[in-house]
């Protein structure tokens, strides 16, 4: 039997405390380290803020005017995950529909789509350079790529896992095998299209600063690609933290599109 969930007032204060418990082994190791490797959490602390809106360090090696904050480097990843999960959930979902709805397409499909999920994601990245080379296309095909696959096998699985009564029941009342999809297997799978979408994004979304480290012009993984070998440590973690921030803002608010969506879920 499954262990009550705590009481919200509890889950905060144990958060709380795991946190707590975080920095303070921070503050720990951080005394036993190089400054340079590990600055402590007070350090970071200083540079957490001032680094979203101005760095001039950065603002020198960015040049053309840029004032070296991260925060328009972090909006333009974003939109570019946005843009890139956009497209691939949206083609995803059609070929993991297509697939389940057809047996010959499933089948015509089914090997290409399981070999590109073999091939390592570090593998791809520099094949889109190559093709594509440090504009915001290569990462938003990159971001696109990937959440097209998770979401054909998120989909596919759910429509497998869905039990057939459903839309039997639909063809009974006189419903299309269209009609059925539509307005029964649809509506079934979208509780784990939705949990697939959020272990998609937080994928892409480490992938994606991934390639903008490797070759990308702008964006928060260019900033990354600064700060390393100037070893400006507190700024570095700083900005890692903000990436963390801005994962975990955009997963609540998936968290409540999901309630939303699915207010009958639970009913």
């Amino acid at each position: 039997m499954a262990e009550r969930e705590p009481a919200l007032p509890v889950r905060v204060l144990l958060g709380a405390l795991g946190l707590a418990l975080f920095v303070a082994a921070w503050f720990a190791l951080a005394a036993r380290v190089d400054p340079l490797r590990l600055p402590p959490p007070t350090d970071v602390a200083d540079v957490f803020f001032p680094i979203l809106f101005h760095d001039a360090p950065l603002a020198n090696q960015l040049g053309g005017g840029d004032d070296g904050g991260i925060l328009p480097h972090l909006l333009t990843s974003l939109g570019r995950l946005l843009a890139g999960a956009g497209i691939g959930v949206a083609a995803g979902l059609l070929a993991g529909l297509a697939m389940t709805y057809s047996a010959r397409l499933g089948m015509l499909l089914d090997l290409p789509t399981r070999l590109l999920r073999a091939v390592p994601p570090l593998g791809v990245i520099p094949f889109v350079l190559v093709w594509f080379g440090t504009s915001s296309t290569a990462q938003v095909l990159l971001v696109a790529l990937f959440v097209f696959l998770l979401v054909v096998v998120t989909t596919t699985n759910a429509v497998g896992n869905l039990a057939p009564v459903h839309e039997r029941f639909a063809r009974t009342l006189g419903a299309s095998r269209r009609q059925a999809y539509r307005d029964v297997v649809l509506p079934g799978i979208l509780p784990s299209l939705v949990g697939g979408l959020r272990a998609a994004l937080a994928f892409s979304w480490g992938l994606l600063v991934v390639a903008e480290l490797v070759g990308g012009q702008y964006g928060i993984g260019r900033i990354l690609s600064l700060l390393i070998p100037l070893l400006r440590t507190p700024e570095l973690i700083a900005s890692i933290i903000w990436i963390v921030v801005f994962a975990v803002v955009l997963d609540a608010i998936l968290l409540a599109v999901q309630a939303r969506l699915l207010r009958w879920h639970h009913v």
